[in-house]
């Protein structure tokens, strides 16, 4: 089997769990060293009065990752457990929805999730969703895709809760270079991560990277972002998760032989 080094872009506690991943994960054809640059990461920001009223409100409440579950104020939450729905985006938002709820009220049995089966995607969650005459609040970041609110607003009324964003932790921090002119896989799972990828490294880095390195999506919207990016080398995971990643990162290596 063949090492070859791994850099990992997302935050350090998602880091924390992607070794174990790595770890557990039954190789076949290759031996990988996994080299952390976080290039992204959540941080909570105030709501302001009019978005919290809205939320208080609701009566159909849409979380559009993790990290807006964690960062949703929990007044809101037990206030819209009393009469709302809810809908997730992947099934890691999903579990830690369940978690915050029935933290909060002891109990979830009777909470209704619609959440996506398969691709983790708002795309996924909009063939899911059949409502109308809603009043509806996505719970999300400052700066995210608007395709829930443009589908959404057209038979519902519609409004965005940002109760966090997303930052660049490589920002003004100084890079060691050294280390990244071997890396062979690069792992990507948002276009910010992209974007913030561009902008922490040297422009002859970059250029080195997009000829040699093989950039591994988490969905195939990203993947086309990156070849819009003039990278060489894209693959896009079978489903937004990790594990699908690993998956087709061993089986790419597969194909290339000894």
């Amino acid at each position: 089997m063949r090492k070859i080094k791994i850099l990992y872009t997302r935050n350090n506690q998602a880091f924390d769990k992607f070794q174990g991943l790595v770890k557990d994960y039954l190789w076949q054809n290759i031996l990988p060293e996994i080299i952390h640059l976080p290039l992204i990461d959540s941080r909570k920001i105030s709501i302001n009065s009019r978005e919290f009223d809205y939320a208080k409100e609701a009566d159909f409440i849409i979380f559009t990752s993790q990290s807006s579950v964690i960062f949703y104020p929990e007044e809101l939450m037990k206030n819209n457990t009393n009469s709302g729905e809810f809908a997730a985006i992947g099934k890691i938002t999903e579990q830690a929805l369940r978690a915050k709820i029935k933290a909060l009220i002891q109990a979830d049995d009777n909470v209704k999730i619609i959440s996506p089966k398969d691709n983790f995607t708002s795309e996924e969650l909009l063939k899911e969703l059949k409502i109308n005459n809603k009043r509806v609040a996505i719970i999300a970041a400052k700066g995210g895709r608007n395709l829930l609110y443009s589908e959404l607003a057209k038979n519902n009324q519609c409004e965005f809760i940002f109760c966090y964003e997303r930052f660049n932790p490589q920002k003004n921090q100084p890079i060691n270079t050294e280390k990244l002119q071997d890396i062979a896989v690069i792992l990507i799972s948002s276009n910010s991560a992209l974007e913030n990828l561009h902008r922490s490294l040297p422009e002859n880095l970059t250029q080195l990277l997009k000829s040699q390195a093989l950039l591994v999506a988490f969905s195939e919207r990203i993947a086309d972002k990156a070849r819009q990016n003039n990278w060489q080398k894209v693959l896009a995971a079978s489903q937004t998760s990790e594990l699908a990643q690993l998956q087709i990162l061993d089986s790419y290596f597969f194909s290339l032989g000894d």
